[in-house]
């Protein structure tokens, strides 16, 4: 199995070749971000704060969206199957619903880990990492979805949160390191100390910034994250496969 480093490599070349494509979905997420900014200009009326709960609720579906064609576009490139590209969308809107509800019961399942004891729950975020994932390419449903992203971690549990987390990690924590050095560098033109910028309300340039930031880097991670996946499922396929000849044997 790969290192984190080399998928990590592998996703960026990808990233790069196919940059359009991947922006034009994720960009999407801004058109949220611009509806919160126009609503911060008016008063916070009660009427005000019924759109910023309608909006709320649109957000975290436009963001689904993004996410499952995201994951869908990552398939598509990493099998050479580009021709599948344009139906993405269309397939997306049809999967929001499977996928918000295995990401609720994977929720109930943290929370119930975190009520009996930290371990547990570390468990089953391991365990349950690549639930959404089997909803979208192999239509699983509900705790039939757990259960299977369970039987992909079983016998390489530390490799999978390696490959999982470690590589996120590492992304999340070069994309803080550039994000910081810009928000210092813009900081210092205007003669402002940063550190007083973030302890008080972020400036509308900052959260410009971190939308920005966020579309740029979520392509990425889900590239990364759909690579991982793939190569978790066809070790588990060529282990299977093995292990059949060797009963036929």
């Amino acid at each position: 199995m790969s290192s984190p480093f080399e998928i990590i490599a592998k996703s960026v070349r990808l990233y790069k070749t196919n940059a359009y494509t991947f922006l034009g979905y994720s960009s999407w997420m801004l058109l949220t971000f611009a509806a919160f900014v126009l609503l911060g200009f008016f008063p916070l009326t009660p009427f005000v704060k019924f759109l910023a709960f309608v909006l709320s609720i649109f957000e975290i579906l436009v963001s689904l969206w993004v996410f499952i064609s995201l994951v869908l576009c990552s398939k598509a490139i990493l099998s050479n199957q580009t021709n599948e590209i344009k139906k993405i969308g269309q397939t997306a809107k049809s999967l929001i619903q499977p996928v918000l509800t295995v990401a609720l019961l994977q929720i109930l399942m943290l929370i119930g880990g975190v009520l009996l004891i930290i371990v547990p729950s570390f468990i089953f975020m391991v365990w349950f990492c690549f639930a959404q994932l089997n909803v979208i390419f192999d239509g699983k449903r509900g705790i039939d979805a757990l259960q299977t992203s369970r039987e992909l971690v079983k016998g390489k549990f530390w490799k999978v949160f390696l490959l999982v987390f470690g590589g996120t990690f590492i992304l999340f924590f070069i994309y803080s390191v550039i994000l910081s050095i810009l928000m210092g560098v813009i900081a210092a033109a205007q003669g402002v100390d940063i550190i007083d910028l973030l302890n008080g309300t972020l400036p509308l340039w900052i959260q410009v910034l971190e939308a920005i930031g966020e579309v740029l880097l979520l392509p990425l991670i889900v590239i990364y994250l759909t690579s991982v996946y793939l190569e978790v499922r066809n070790e588990k396929v060529i282990e299977s496969k093995s292990h059949s000849r060797g009963e036929s044997n």
